[in-house]
């Protein structure tokens, strides 16, 4: 068996514990367009089944992922998946503003928000913190990465939360 990513594993607690995840959840931490029809369809449904066929009417492969997550419990808690998730959507912006910096007028500009986001991603992975402190650096990336995709945030202007 194949370990599933962590928005396939978020998935899974959004069916399996919706309660729990549903308010950690955004959807700028689903970039893979198969993860994202899955997560609107549960979002906009009253029911899994309602979400399977929502999701199997804009693409069958969601509705099979749904289908499959639906019998298969939750491996991880809420916490690790959600730290797994925040991390990999801080690890493409990271790419993104690198990818930026290269080829900006201003390289240094971007800089403070890269400075920030690998301070921010280093202390999400910090093995020796508590799972407090884990938990704070993964609120304060989502809080960025949110603010980020919803509102266009001009990277020269990090956003501290």
């Amino acid at each position: 068996m194949h370990r599933d990513t962590a928005a396939t594993e978020a998935l899974r607690h959004l069916i399996w514990d919706p309660e729990s995840i549903t308010p950690l959840l955004d959807e700028v931490l689903f970039p893979d367009p198969l993860a994202a029809t899955a997560y609107r369809a549960l979002l906009a449904t009253a029911s899994v089944a309602d979400a399977i066929e929502m999701a199997a009417a804009d693409d069958p492969v969601a509705g099979n992922l749904l289908q499959r997550l639906a019998v298969e419990e939750p491996e991880s808690t809420v916490q690790s998946v959600m730290i797994r998730l925040v991390d990999d959507a801080a690890n493409a912006s990271m790419a993104a503003l690198q990818a930026e910096a290269r080829v900006a007028a201003d390289p240094f500009a971007v800089g403070e928000a890269i400075r920030w986001l690998n301070l921010r991603i280093m202390d999400l992975r910090e093995q020796e913190g508590s799972l407090n402190e884990d938990m704070e650096a993964m609120y304060d990336l989502l809080a960025w990465l949110t603010e980020s995709e919803n509102d266009s945030v001009d990277h020269d202007e990090v956003r501290h939360v």
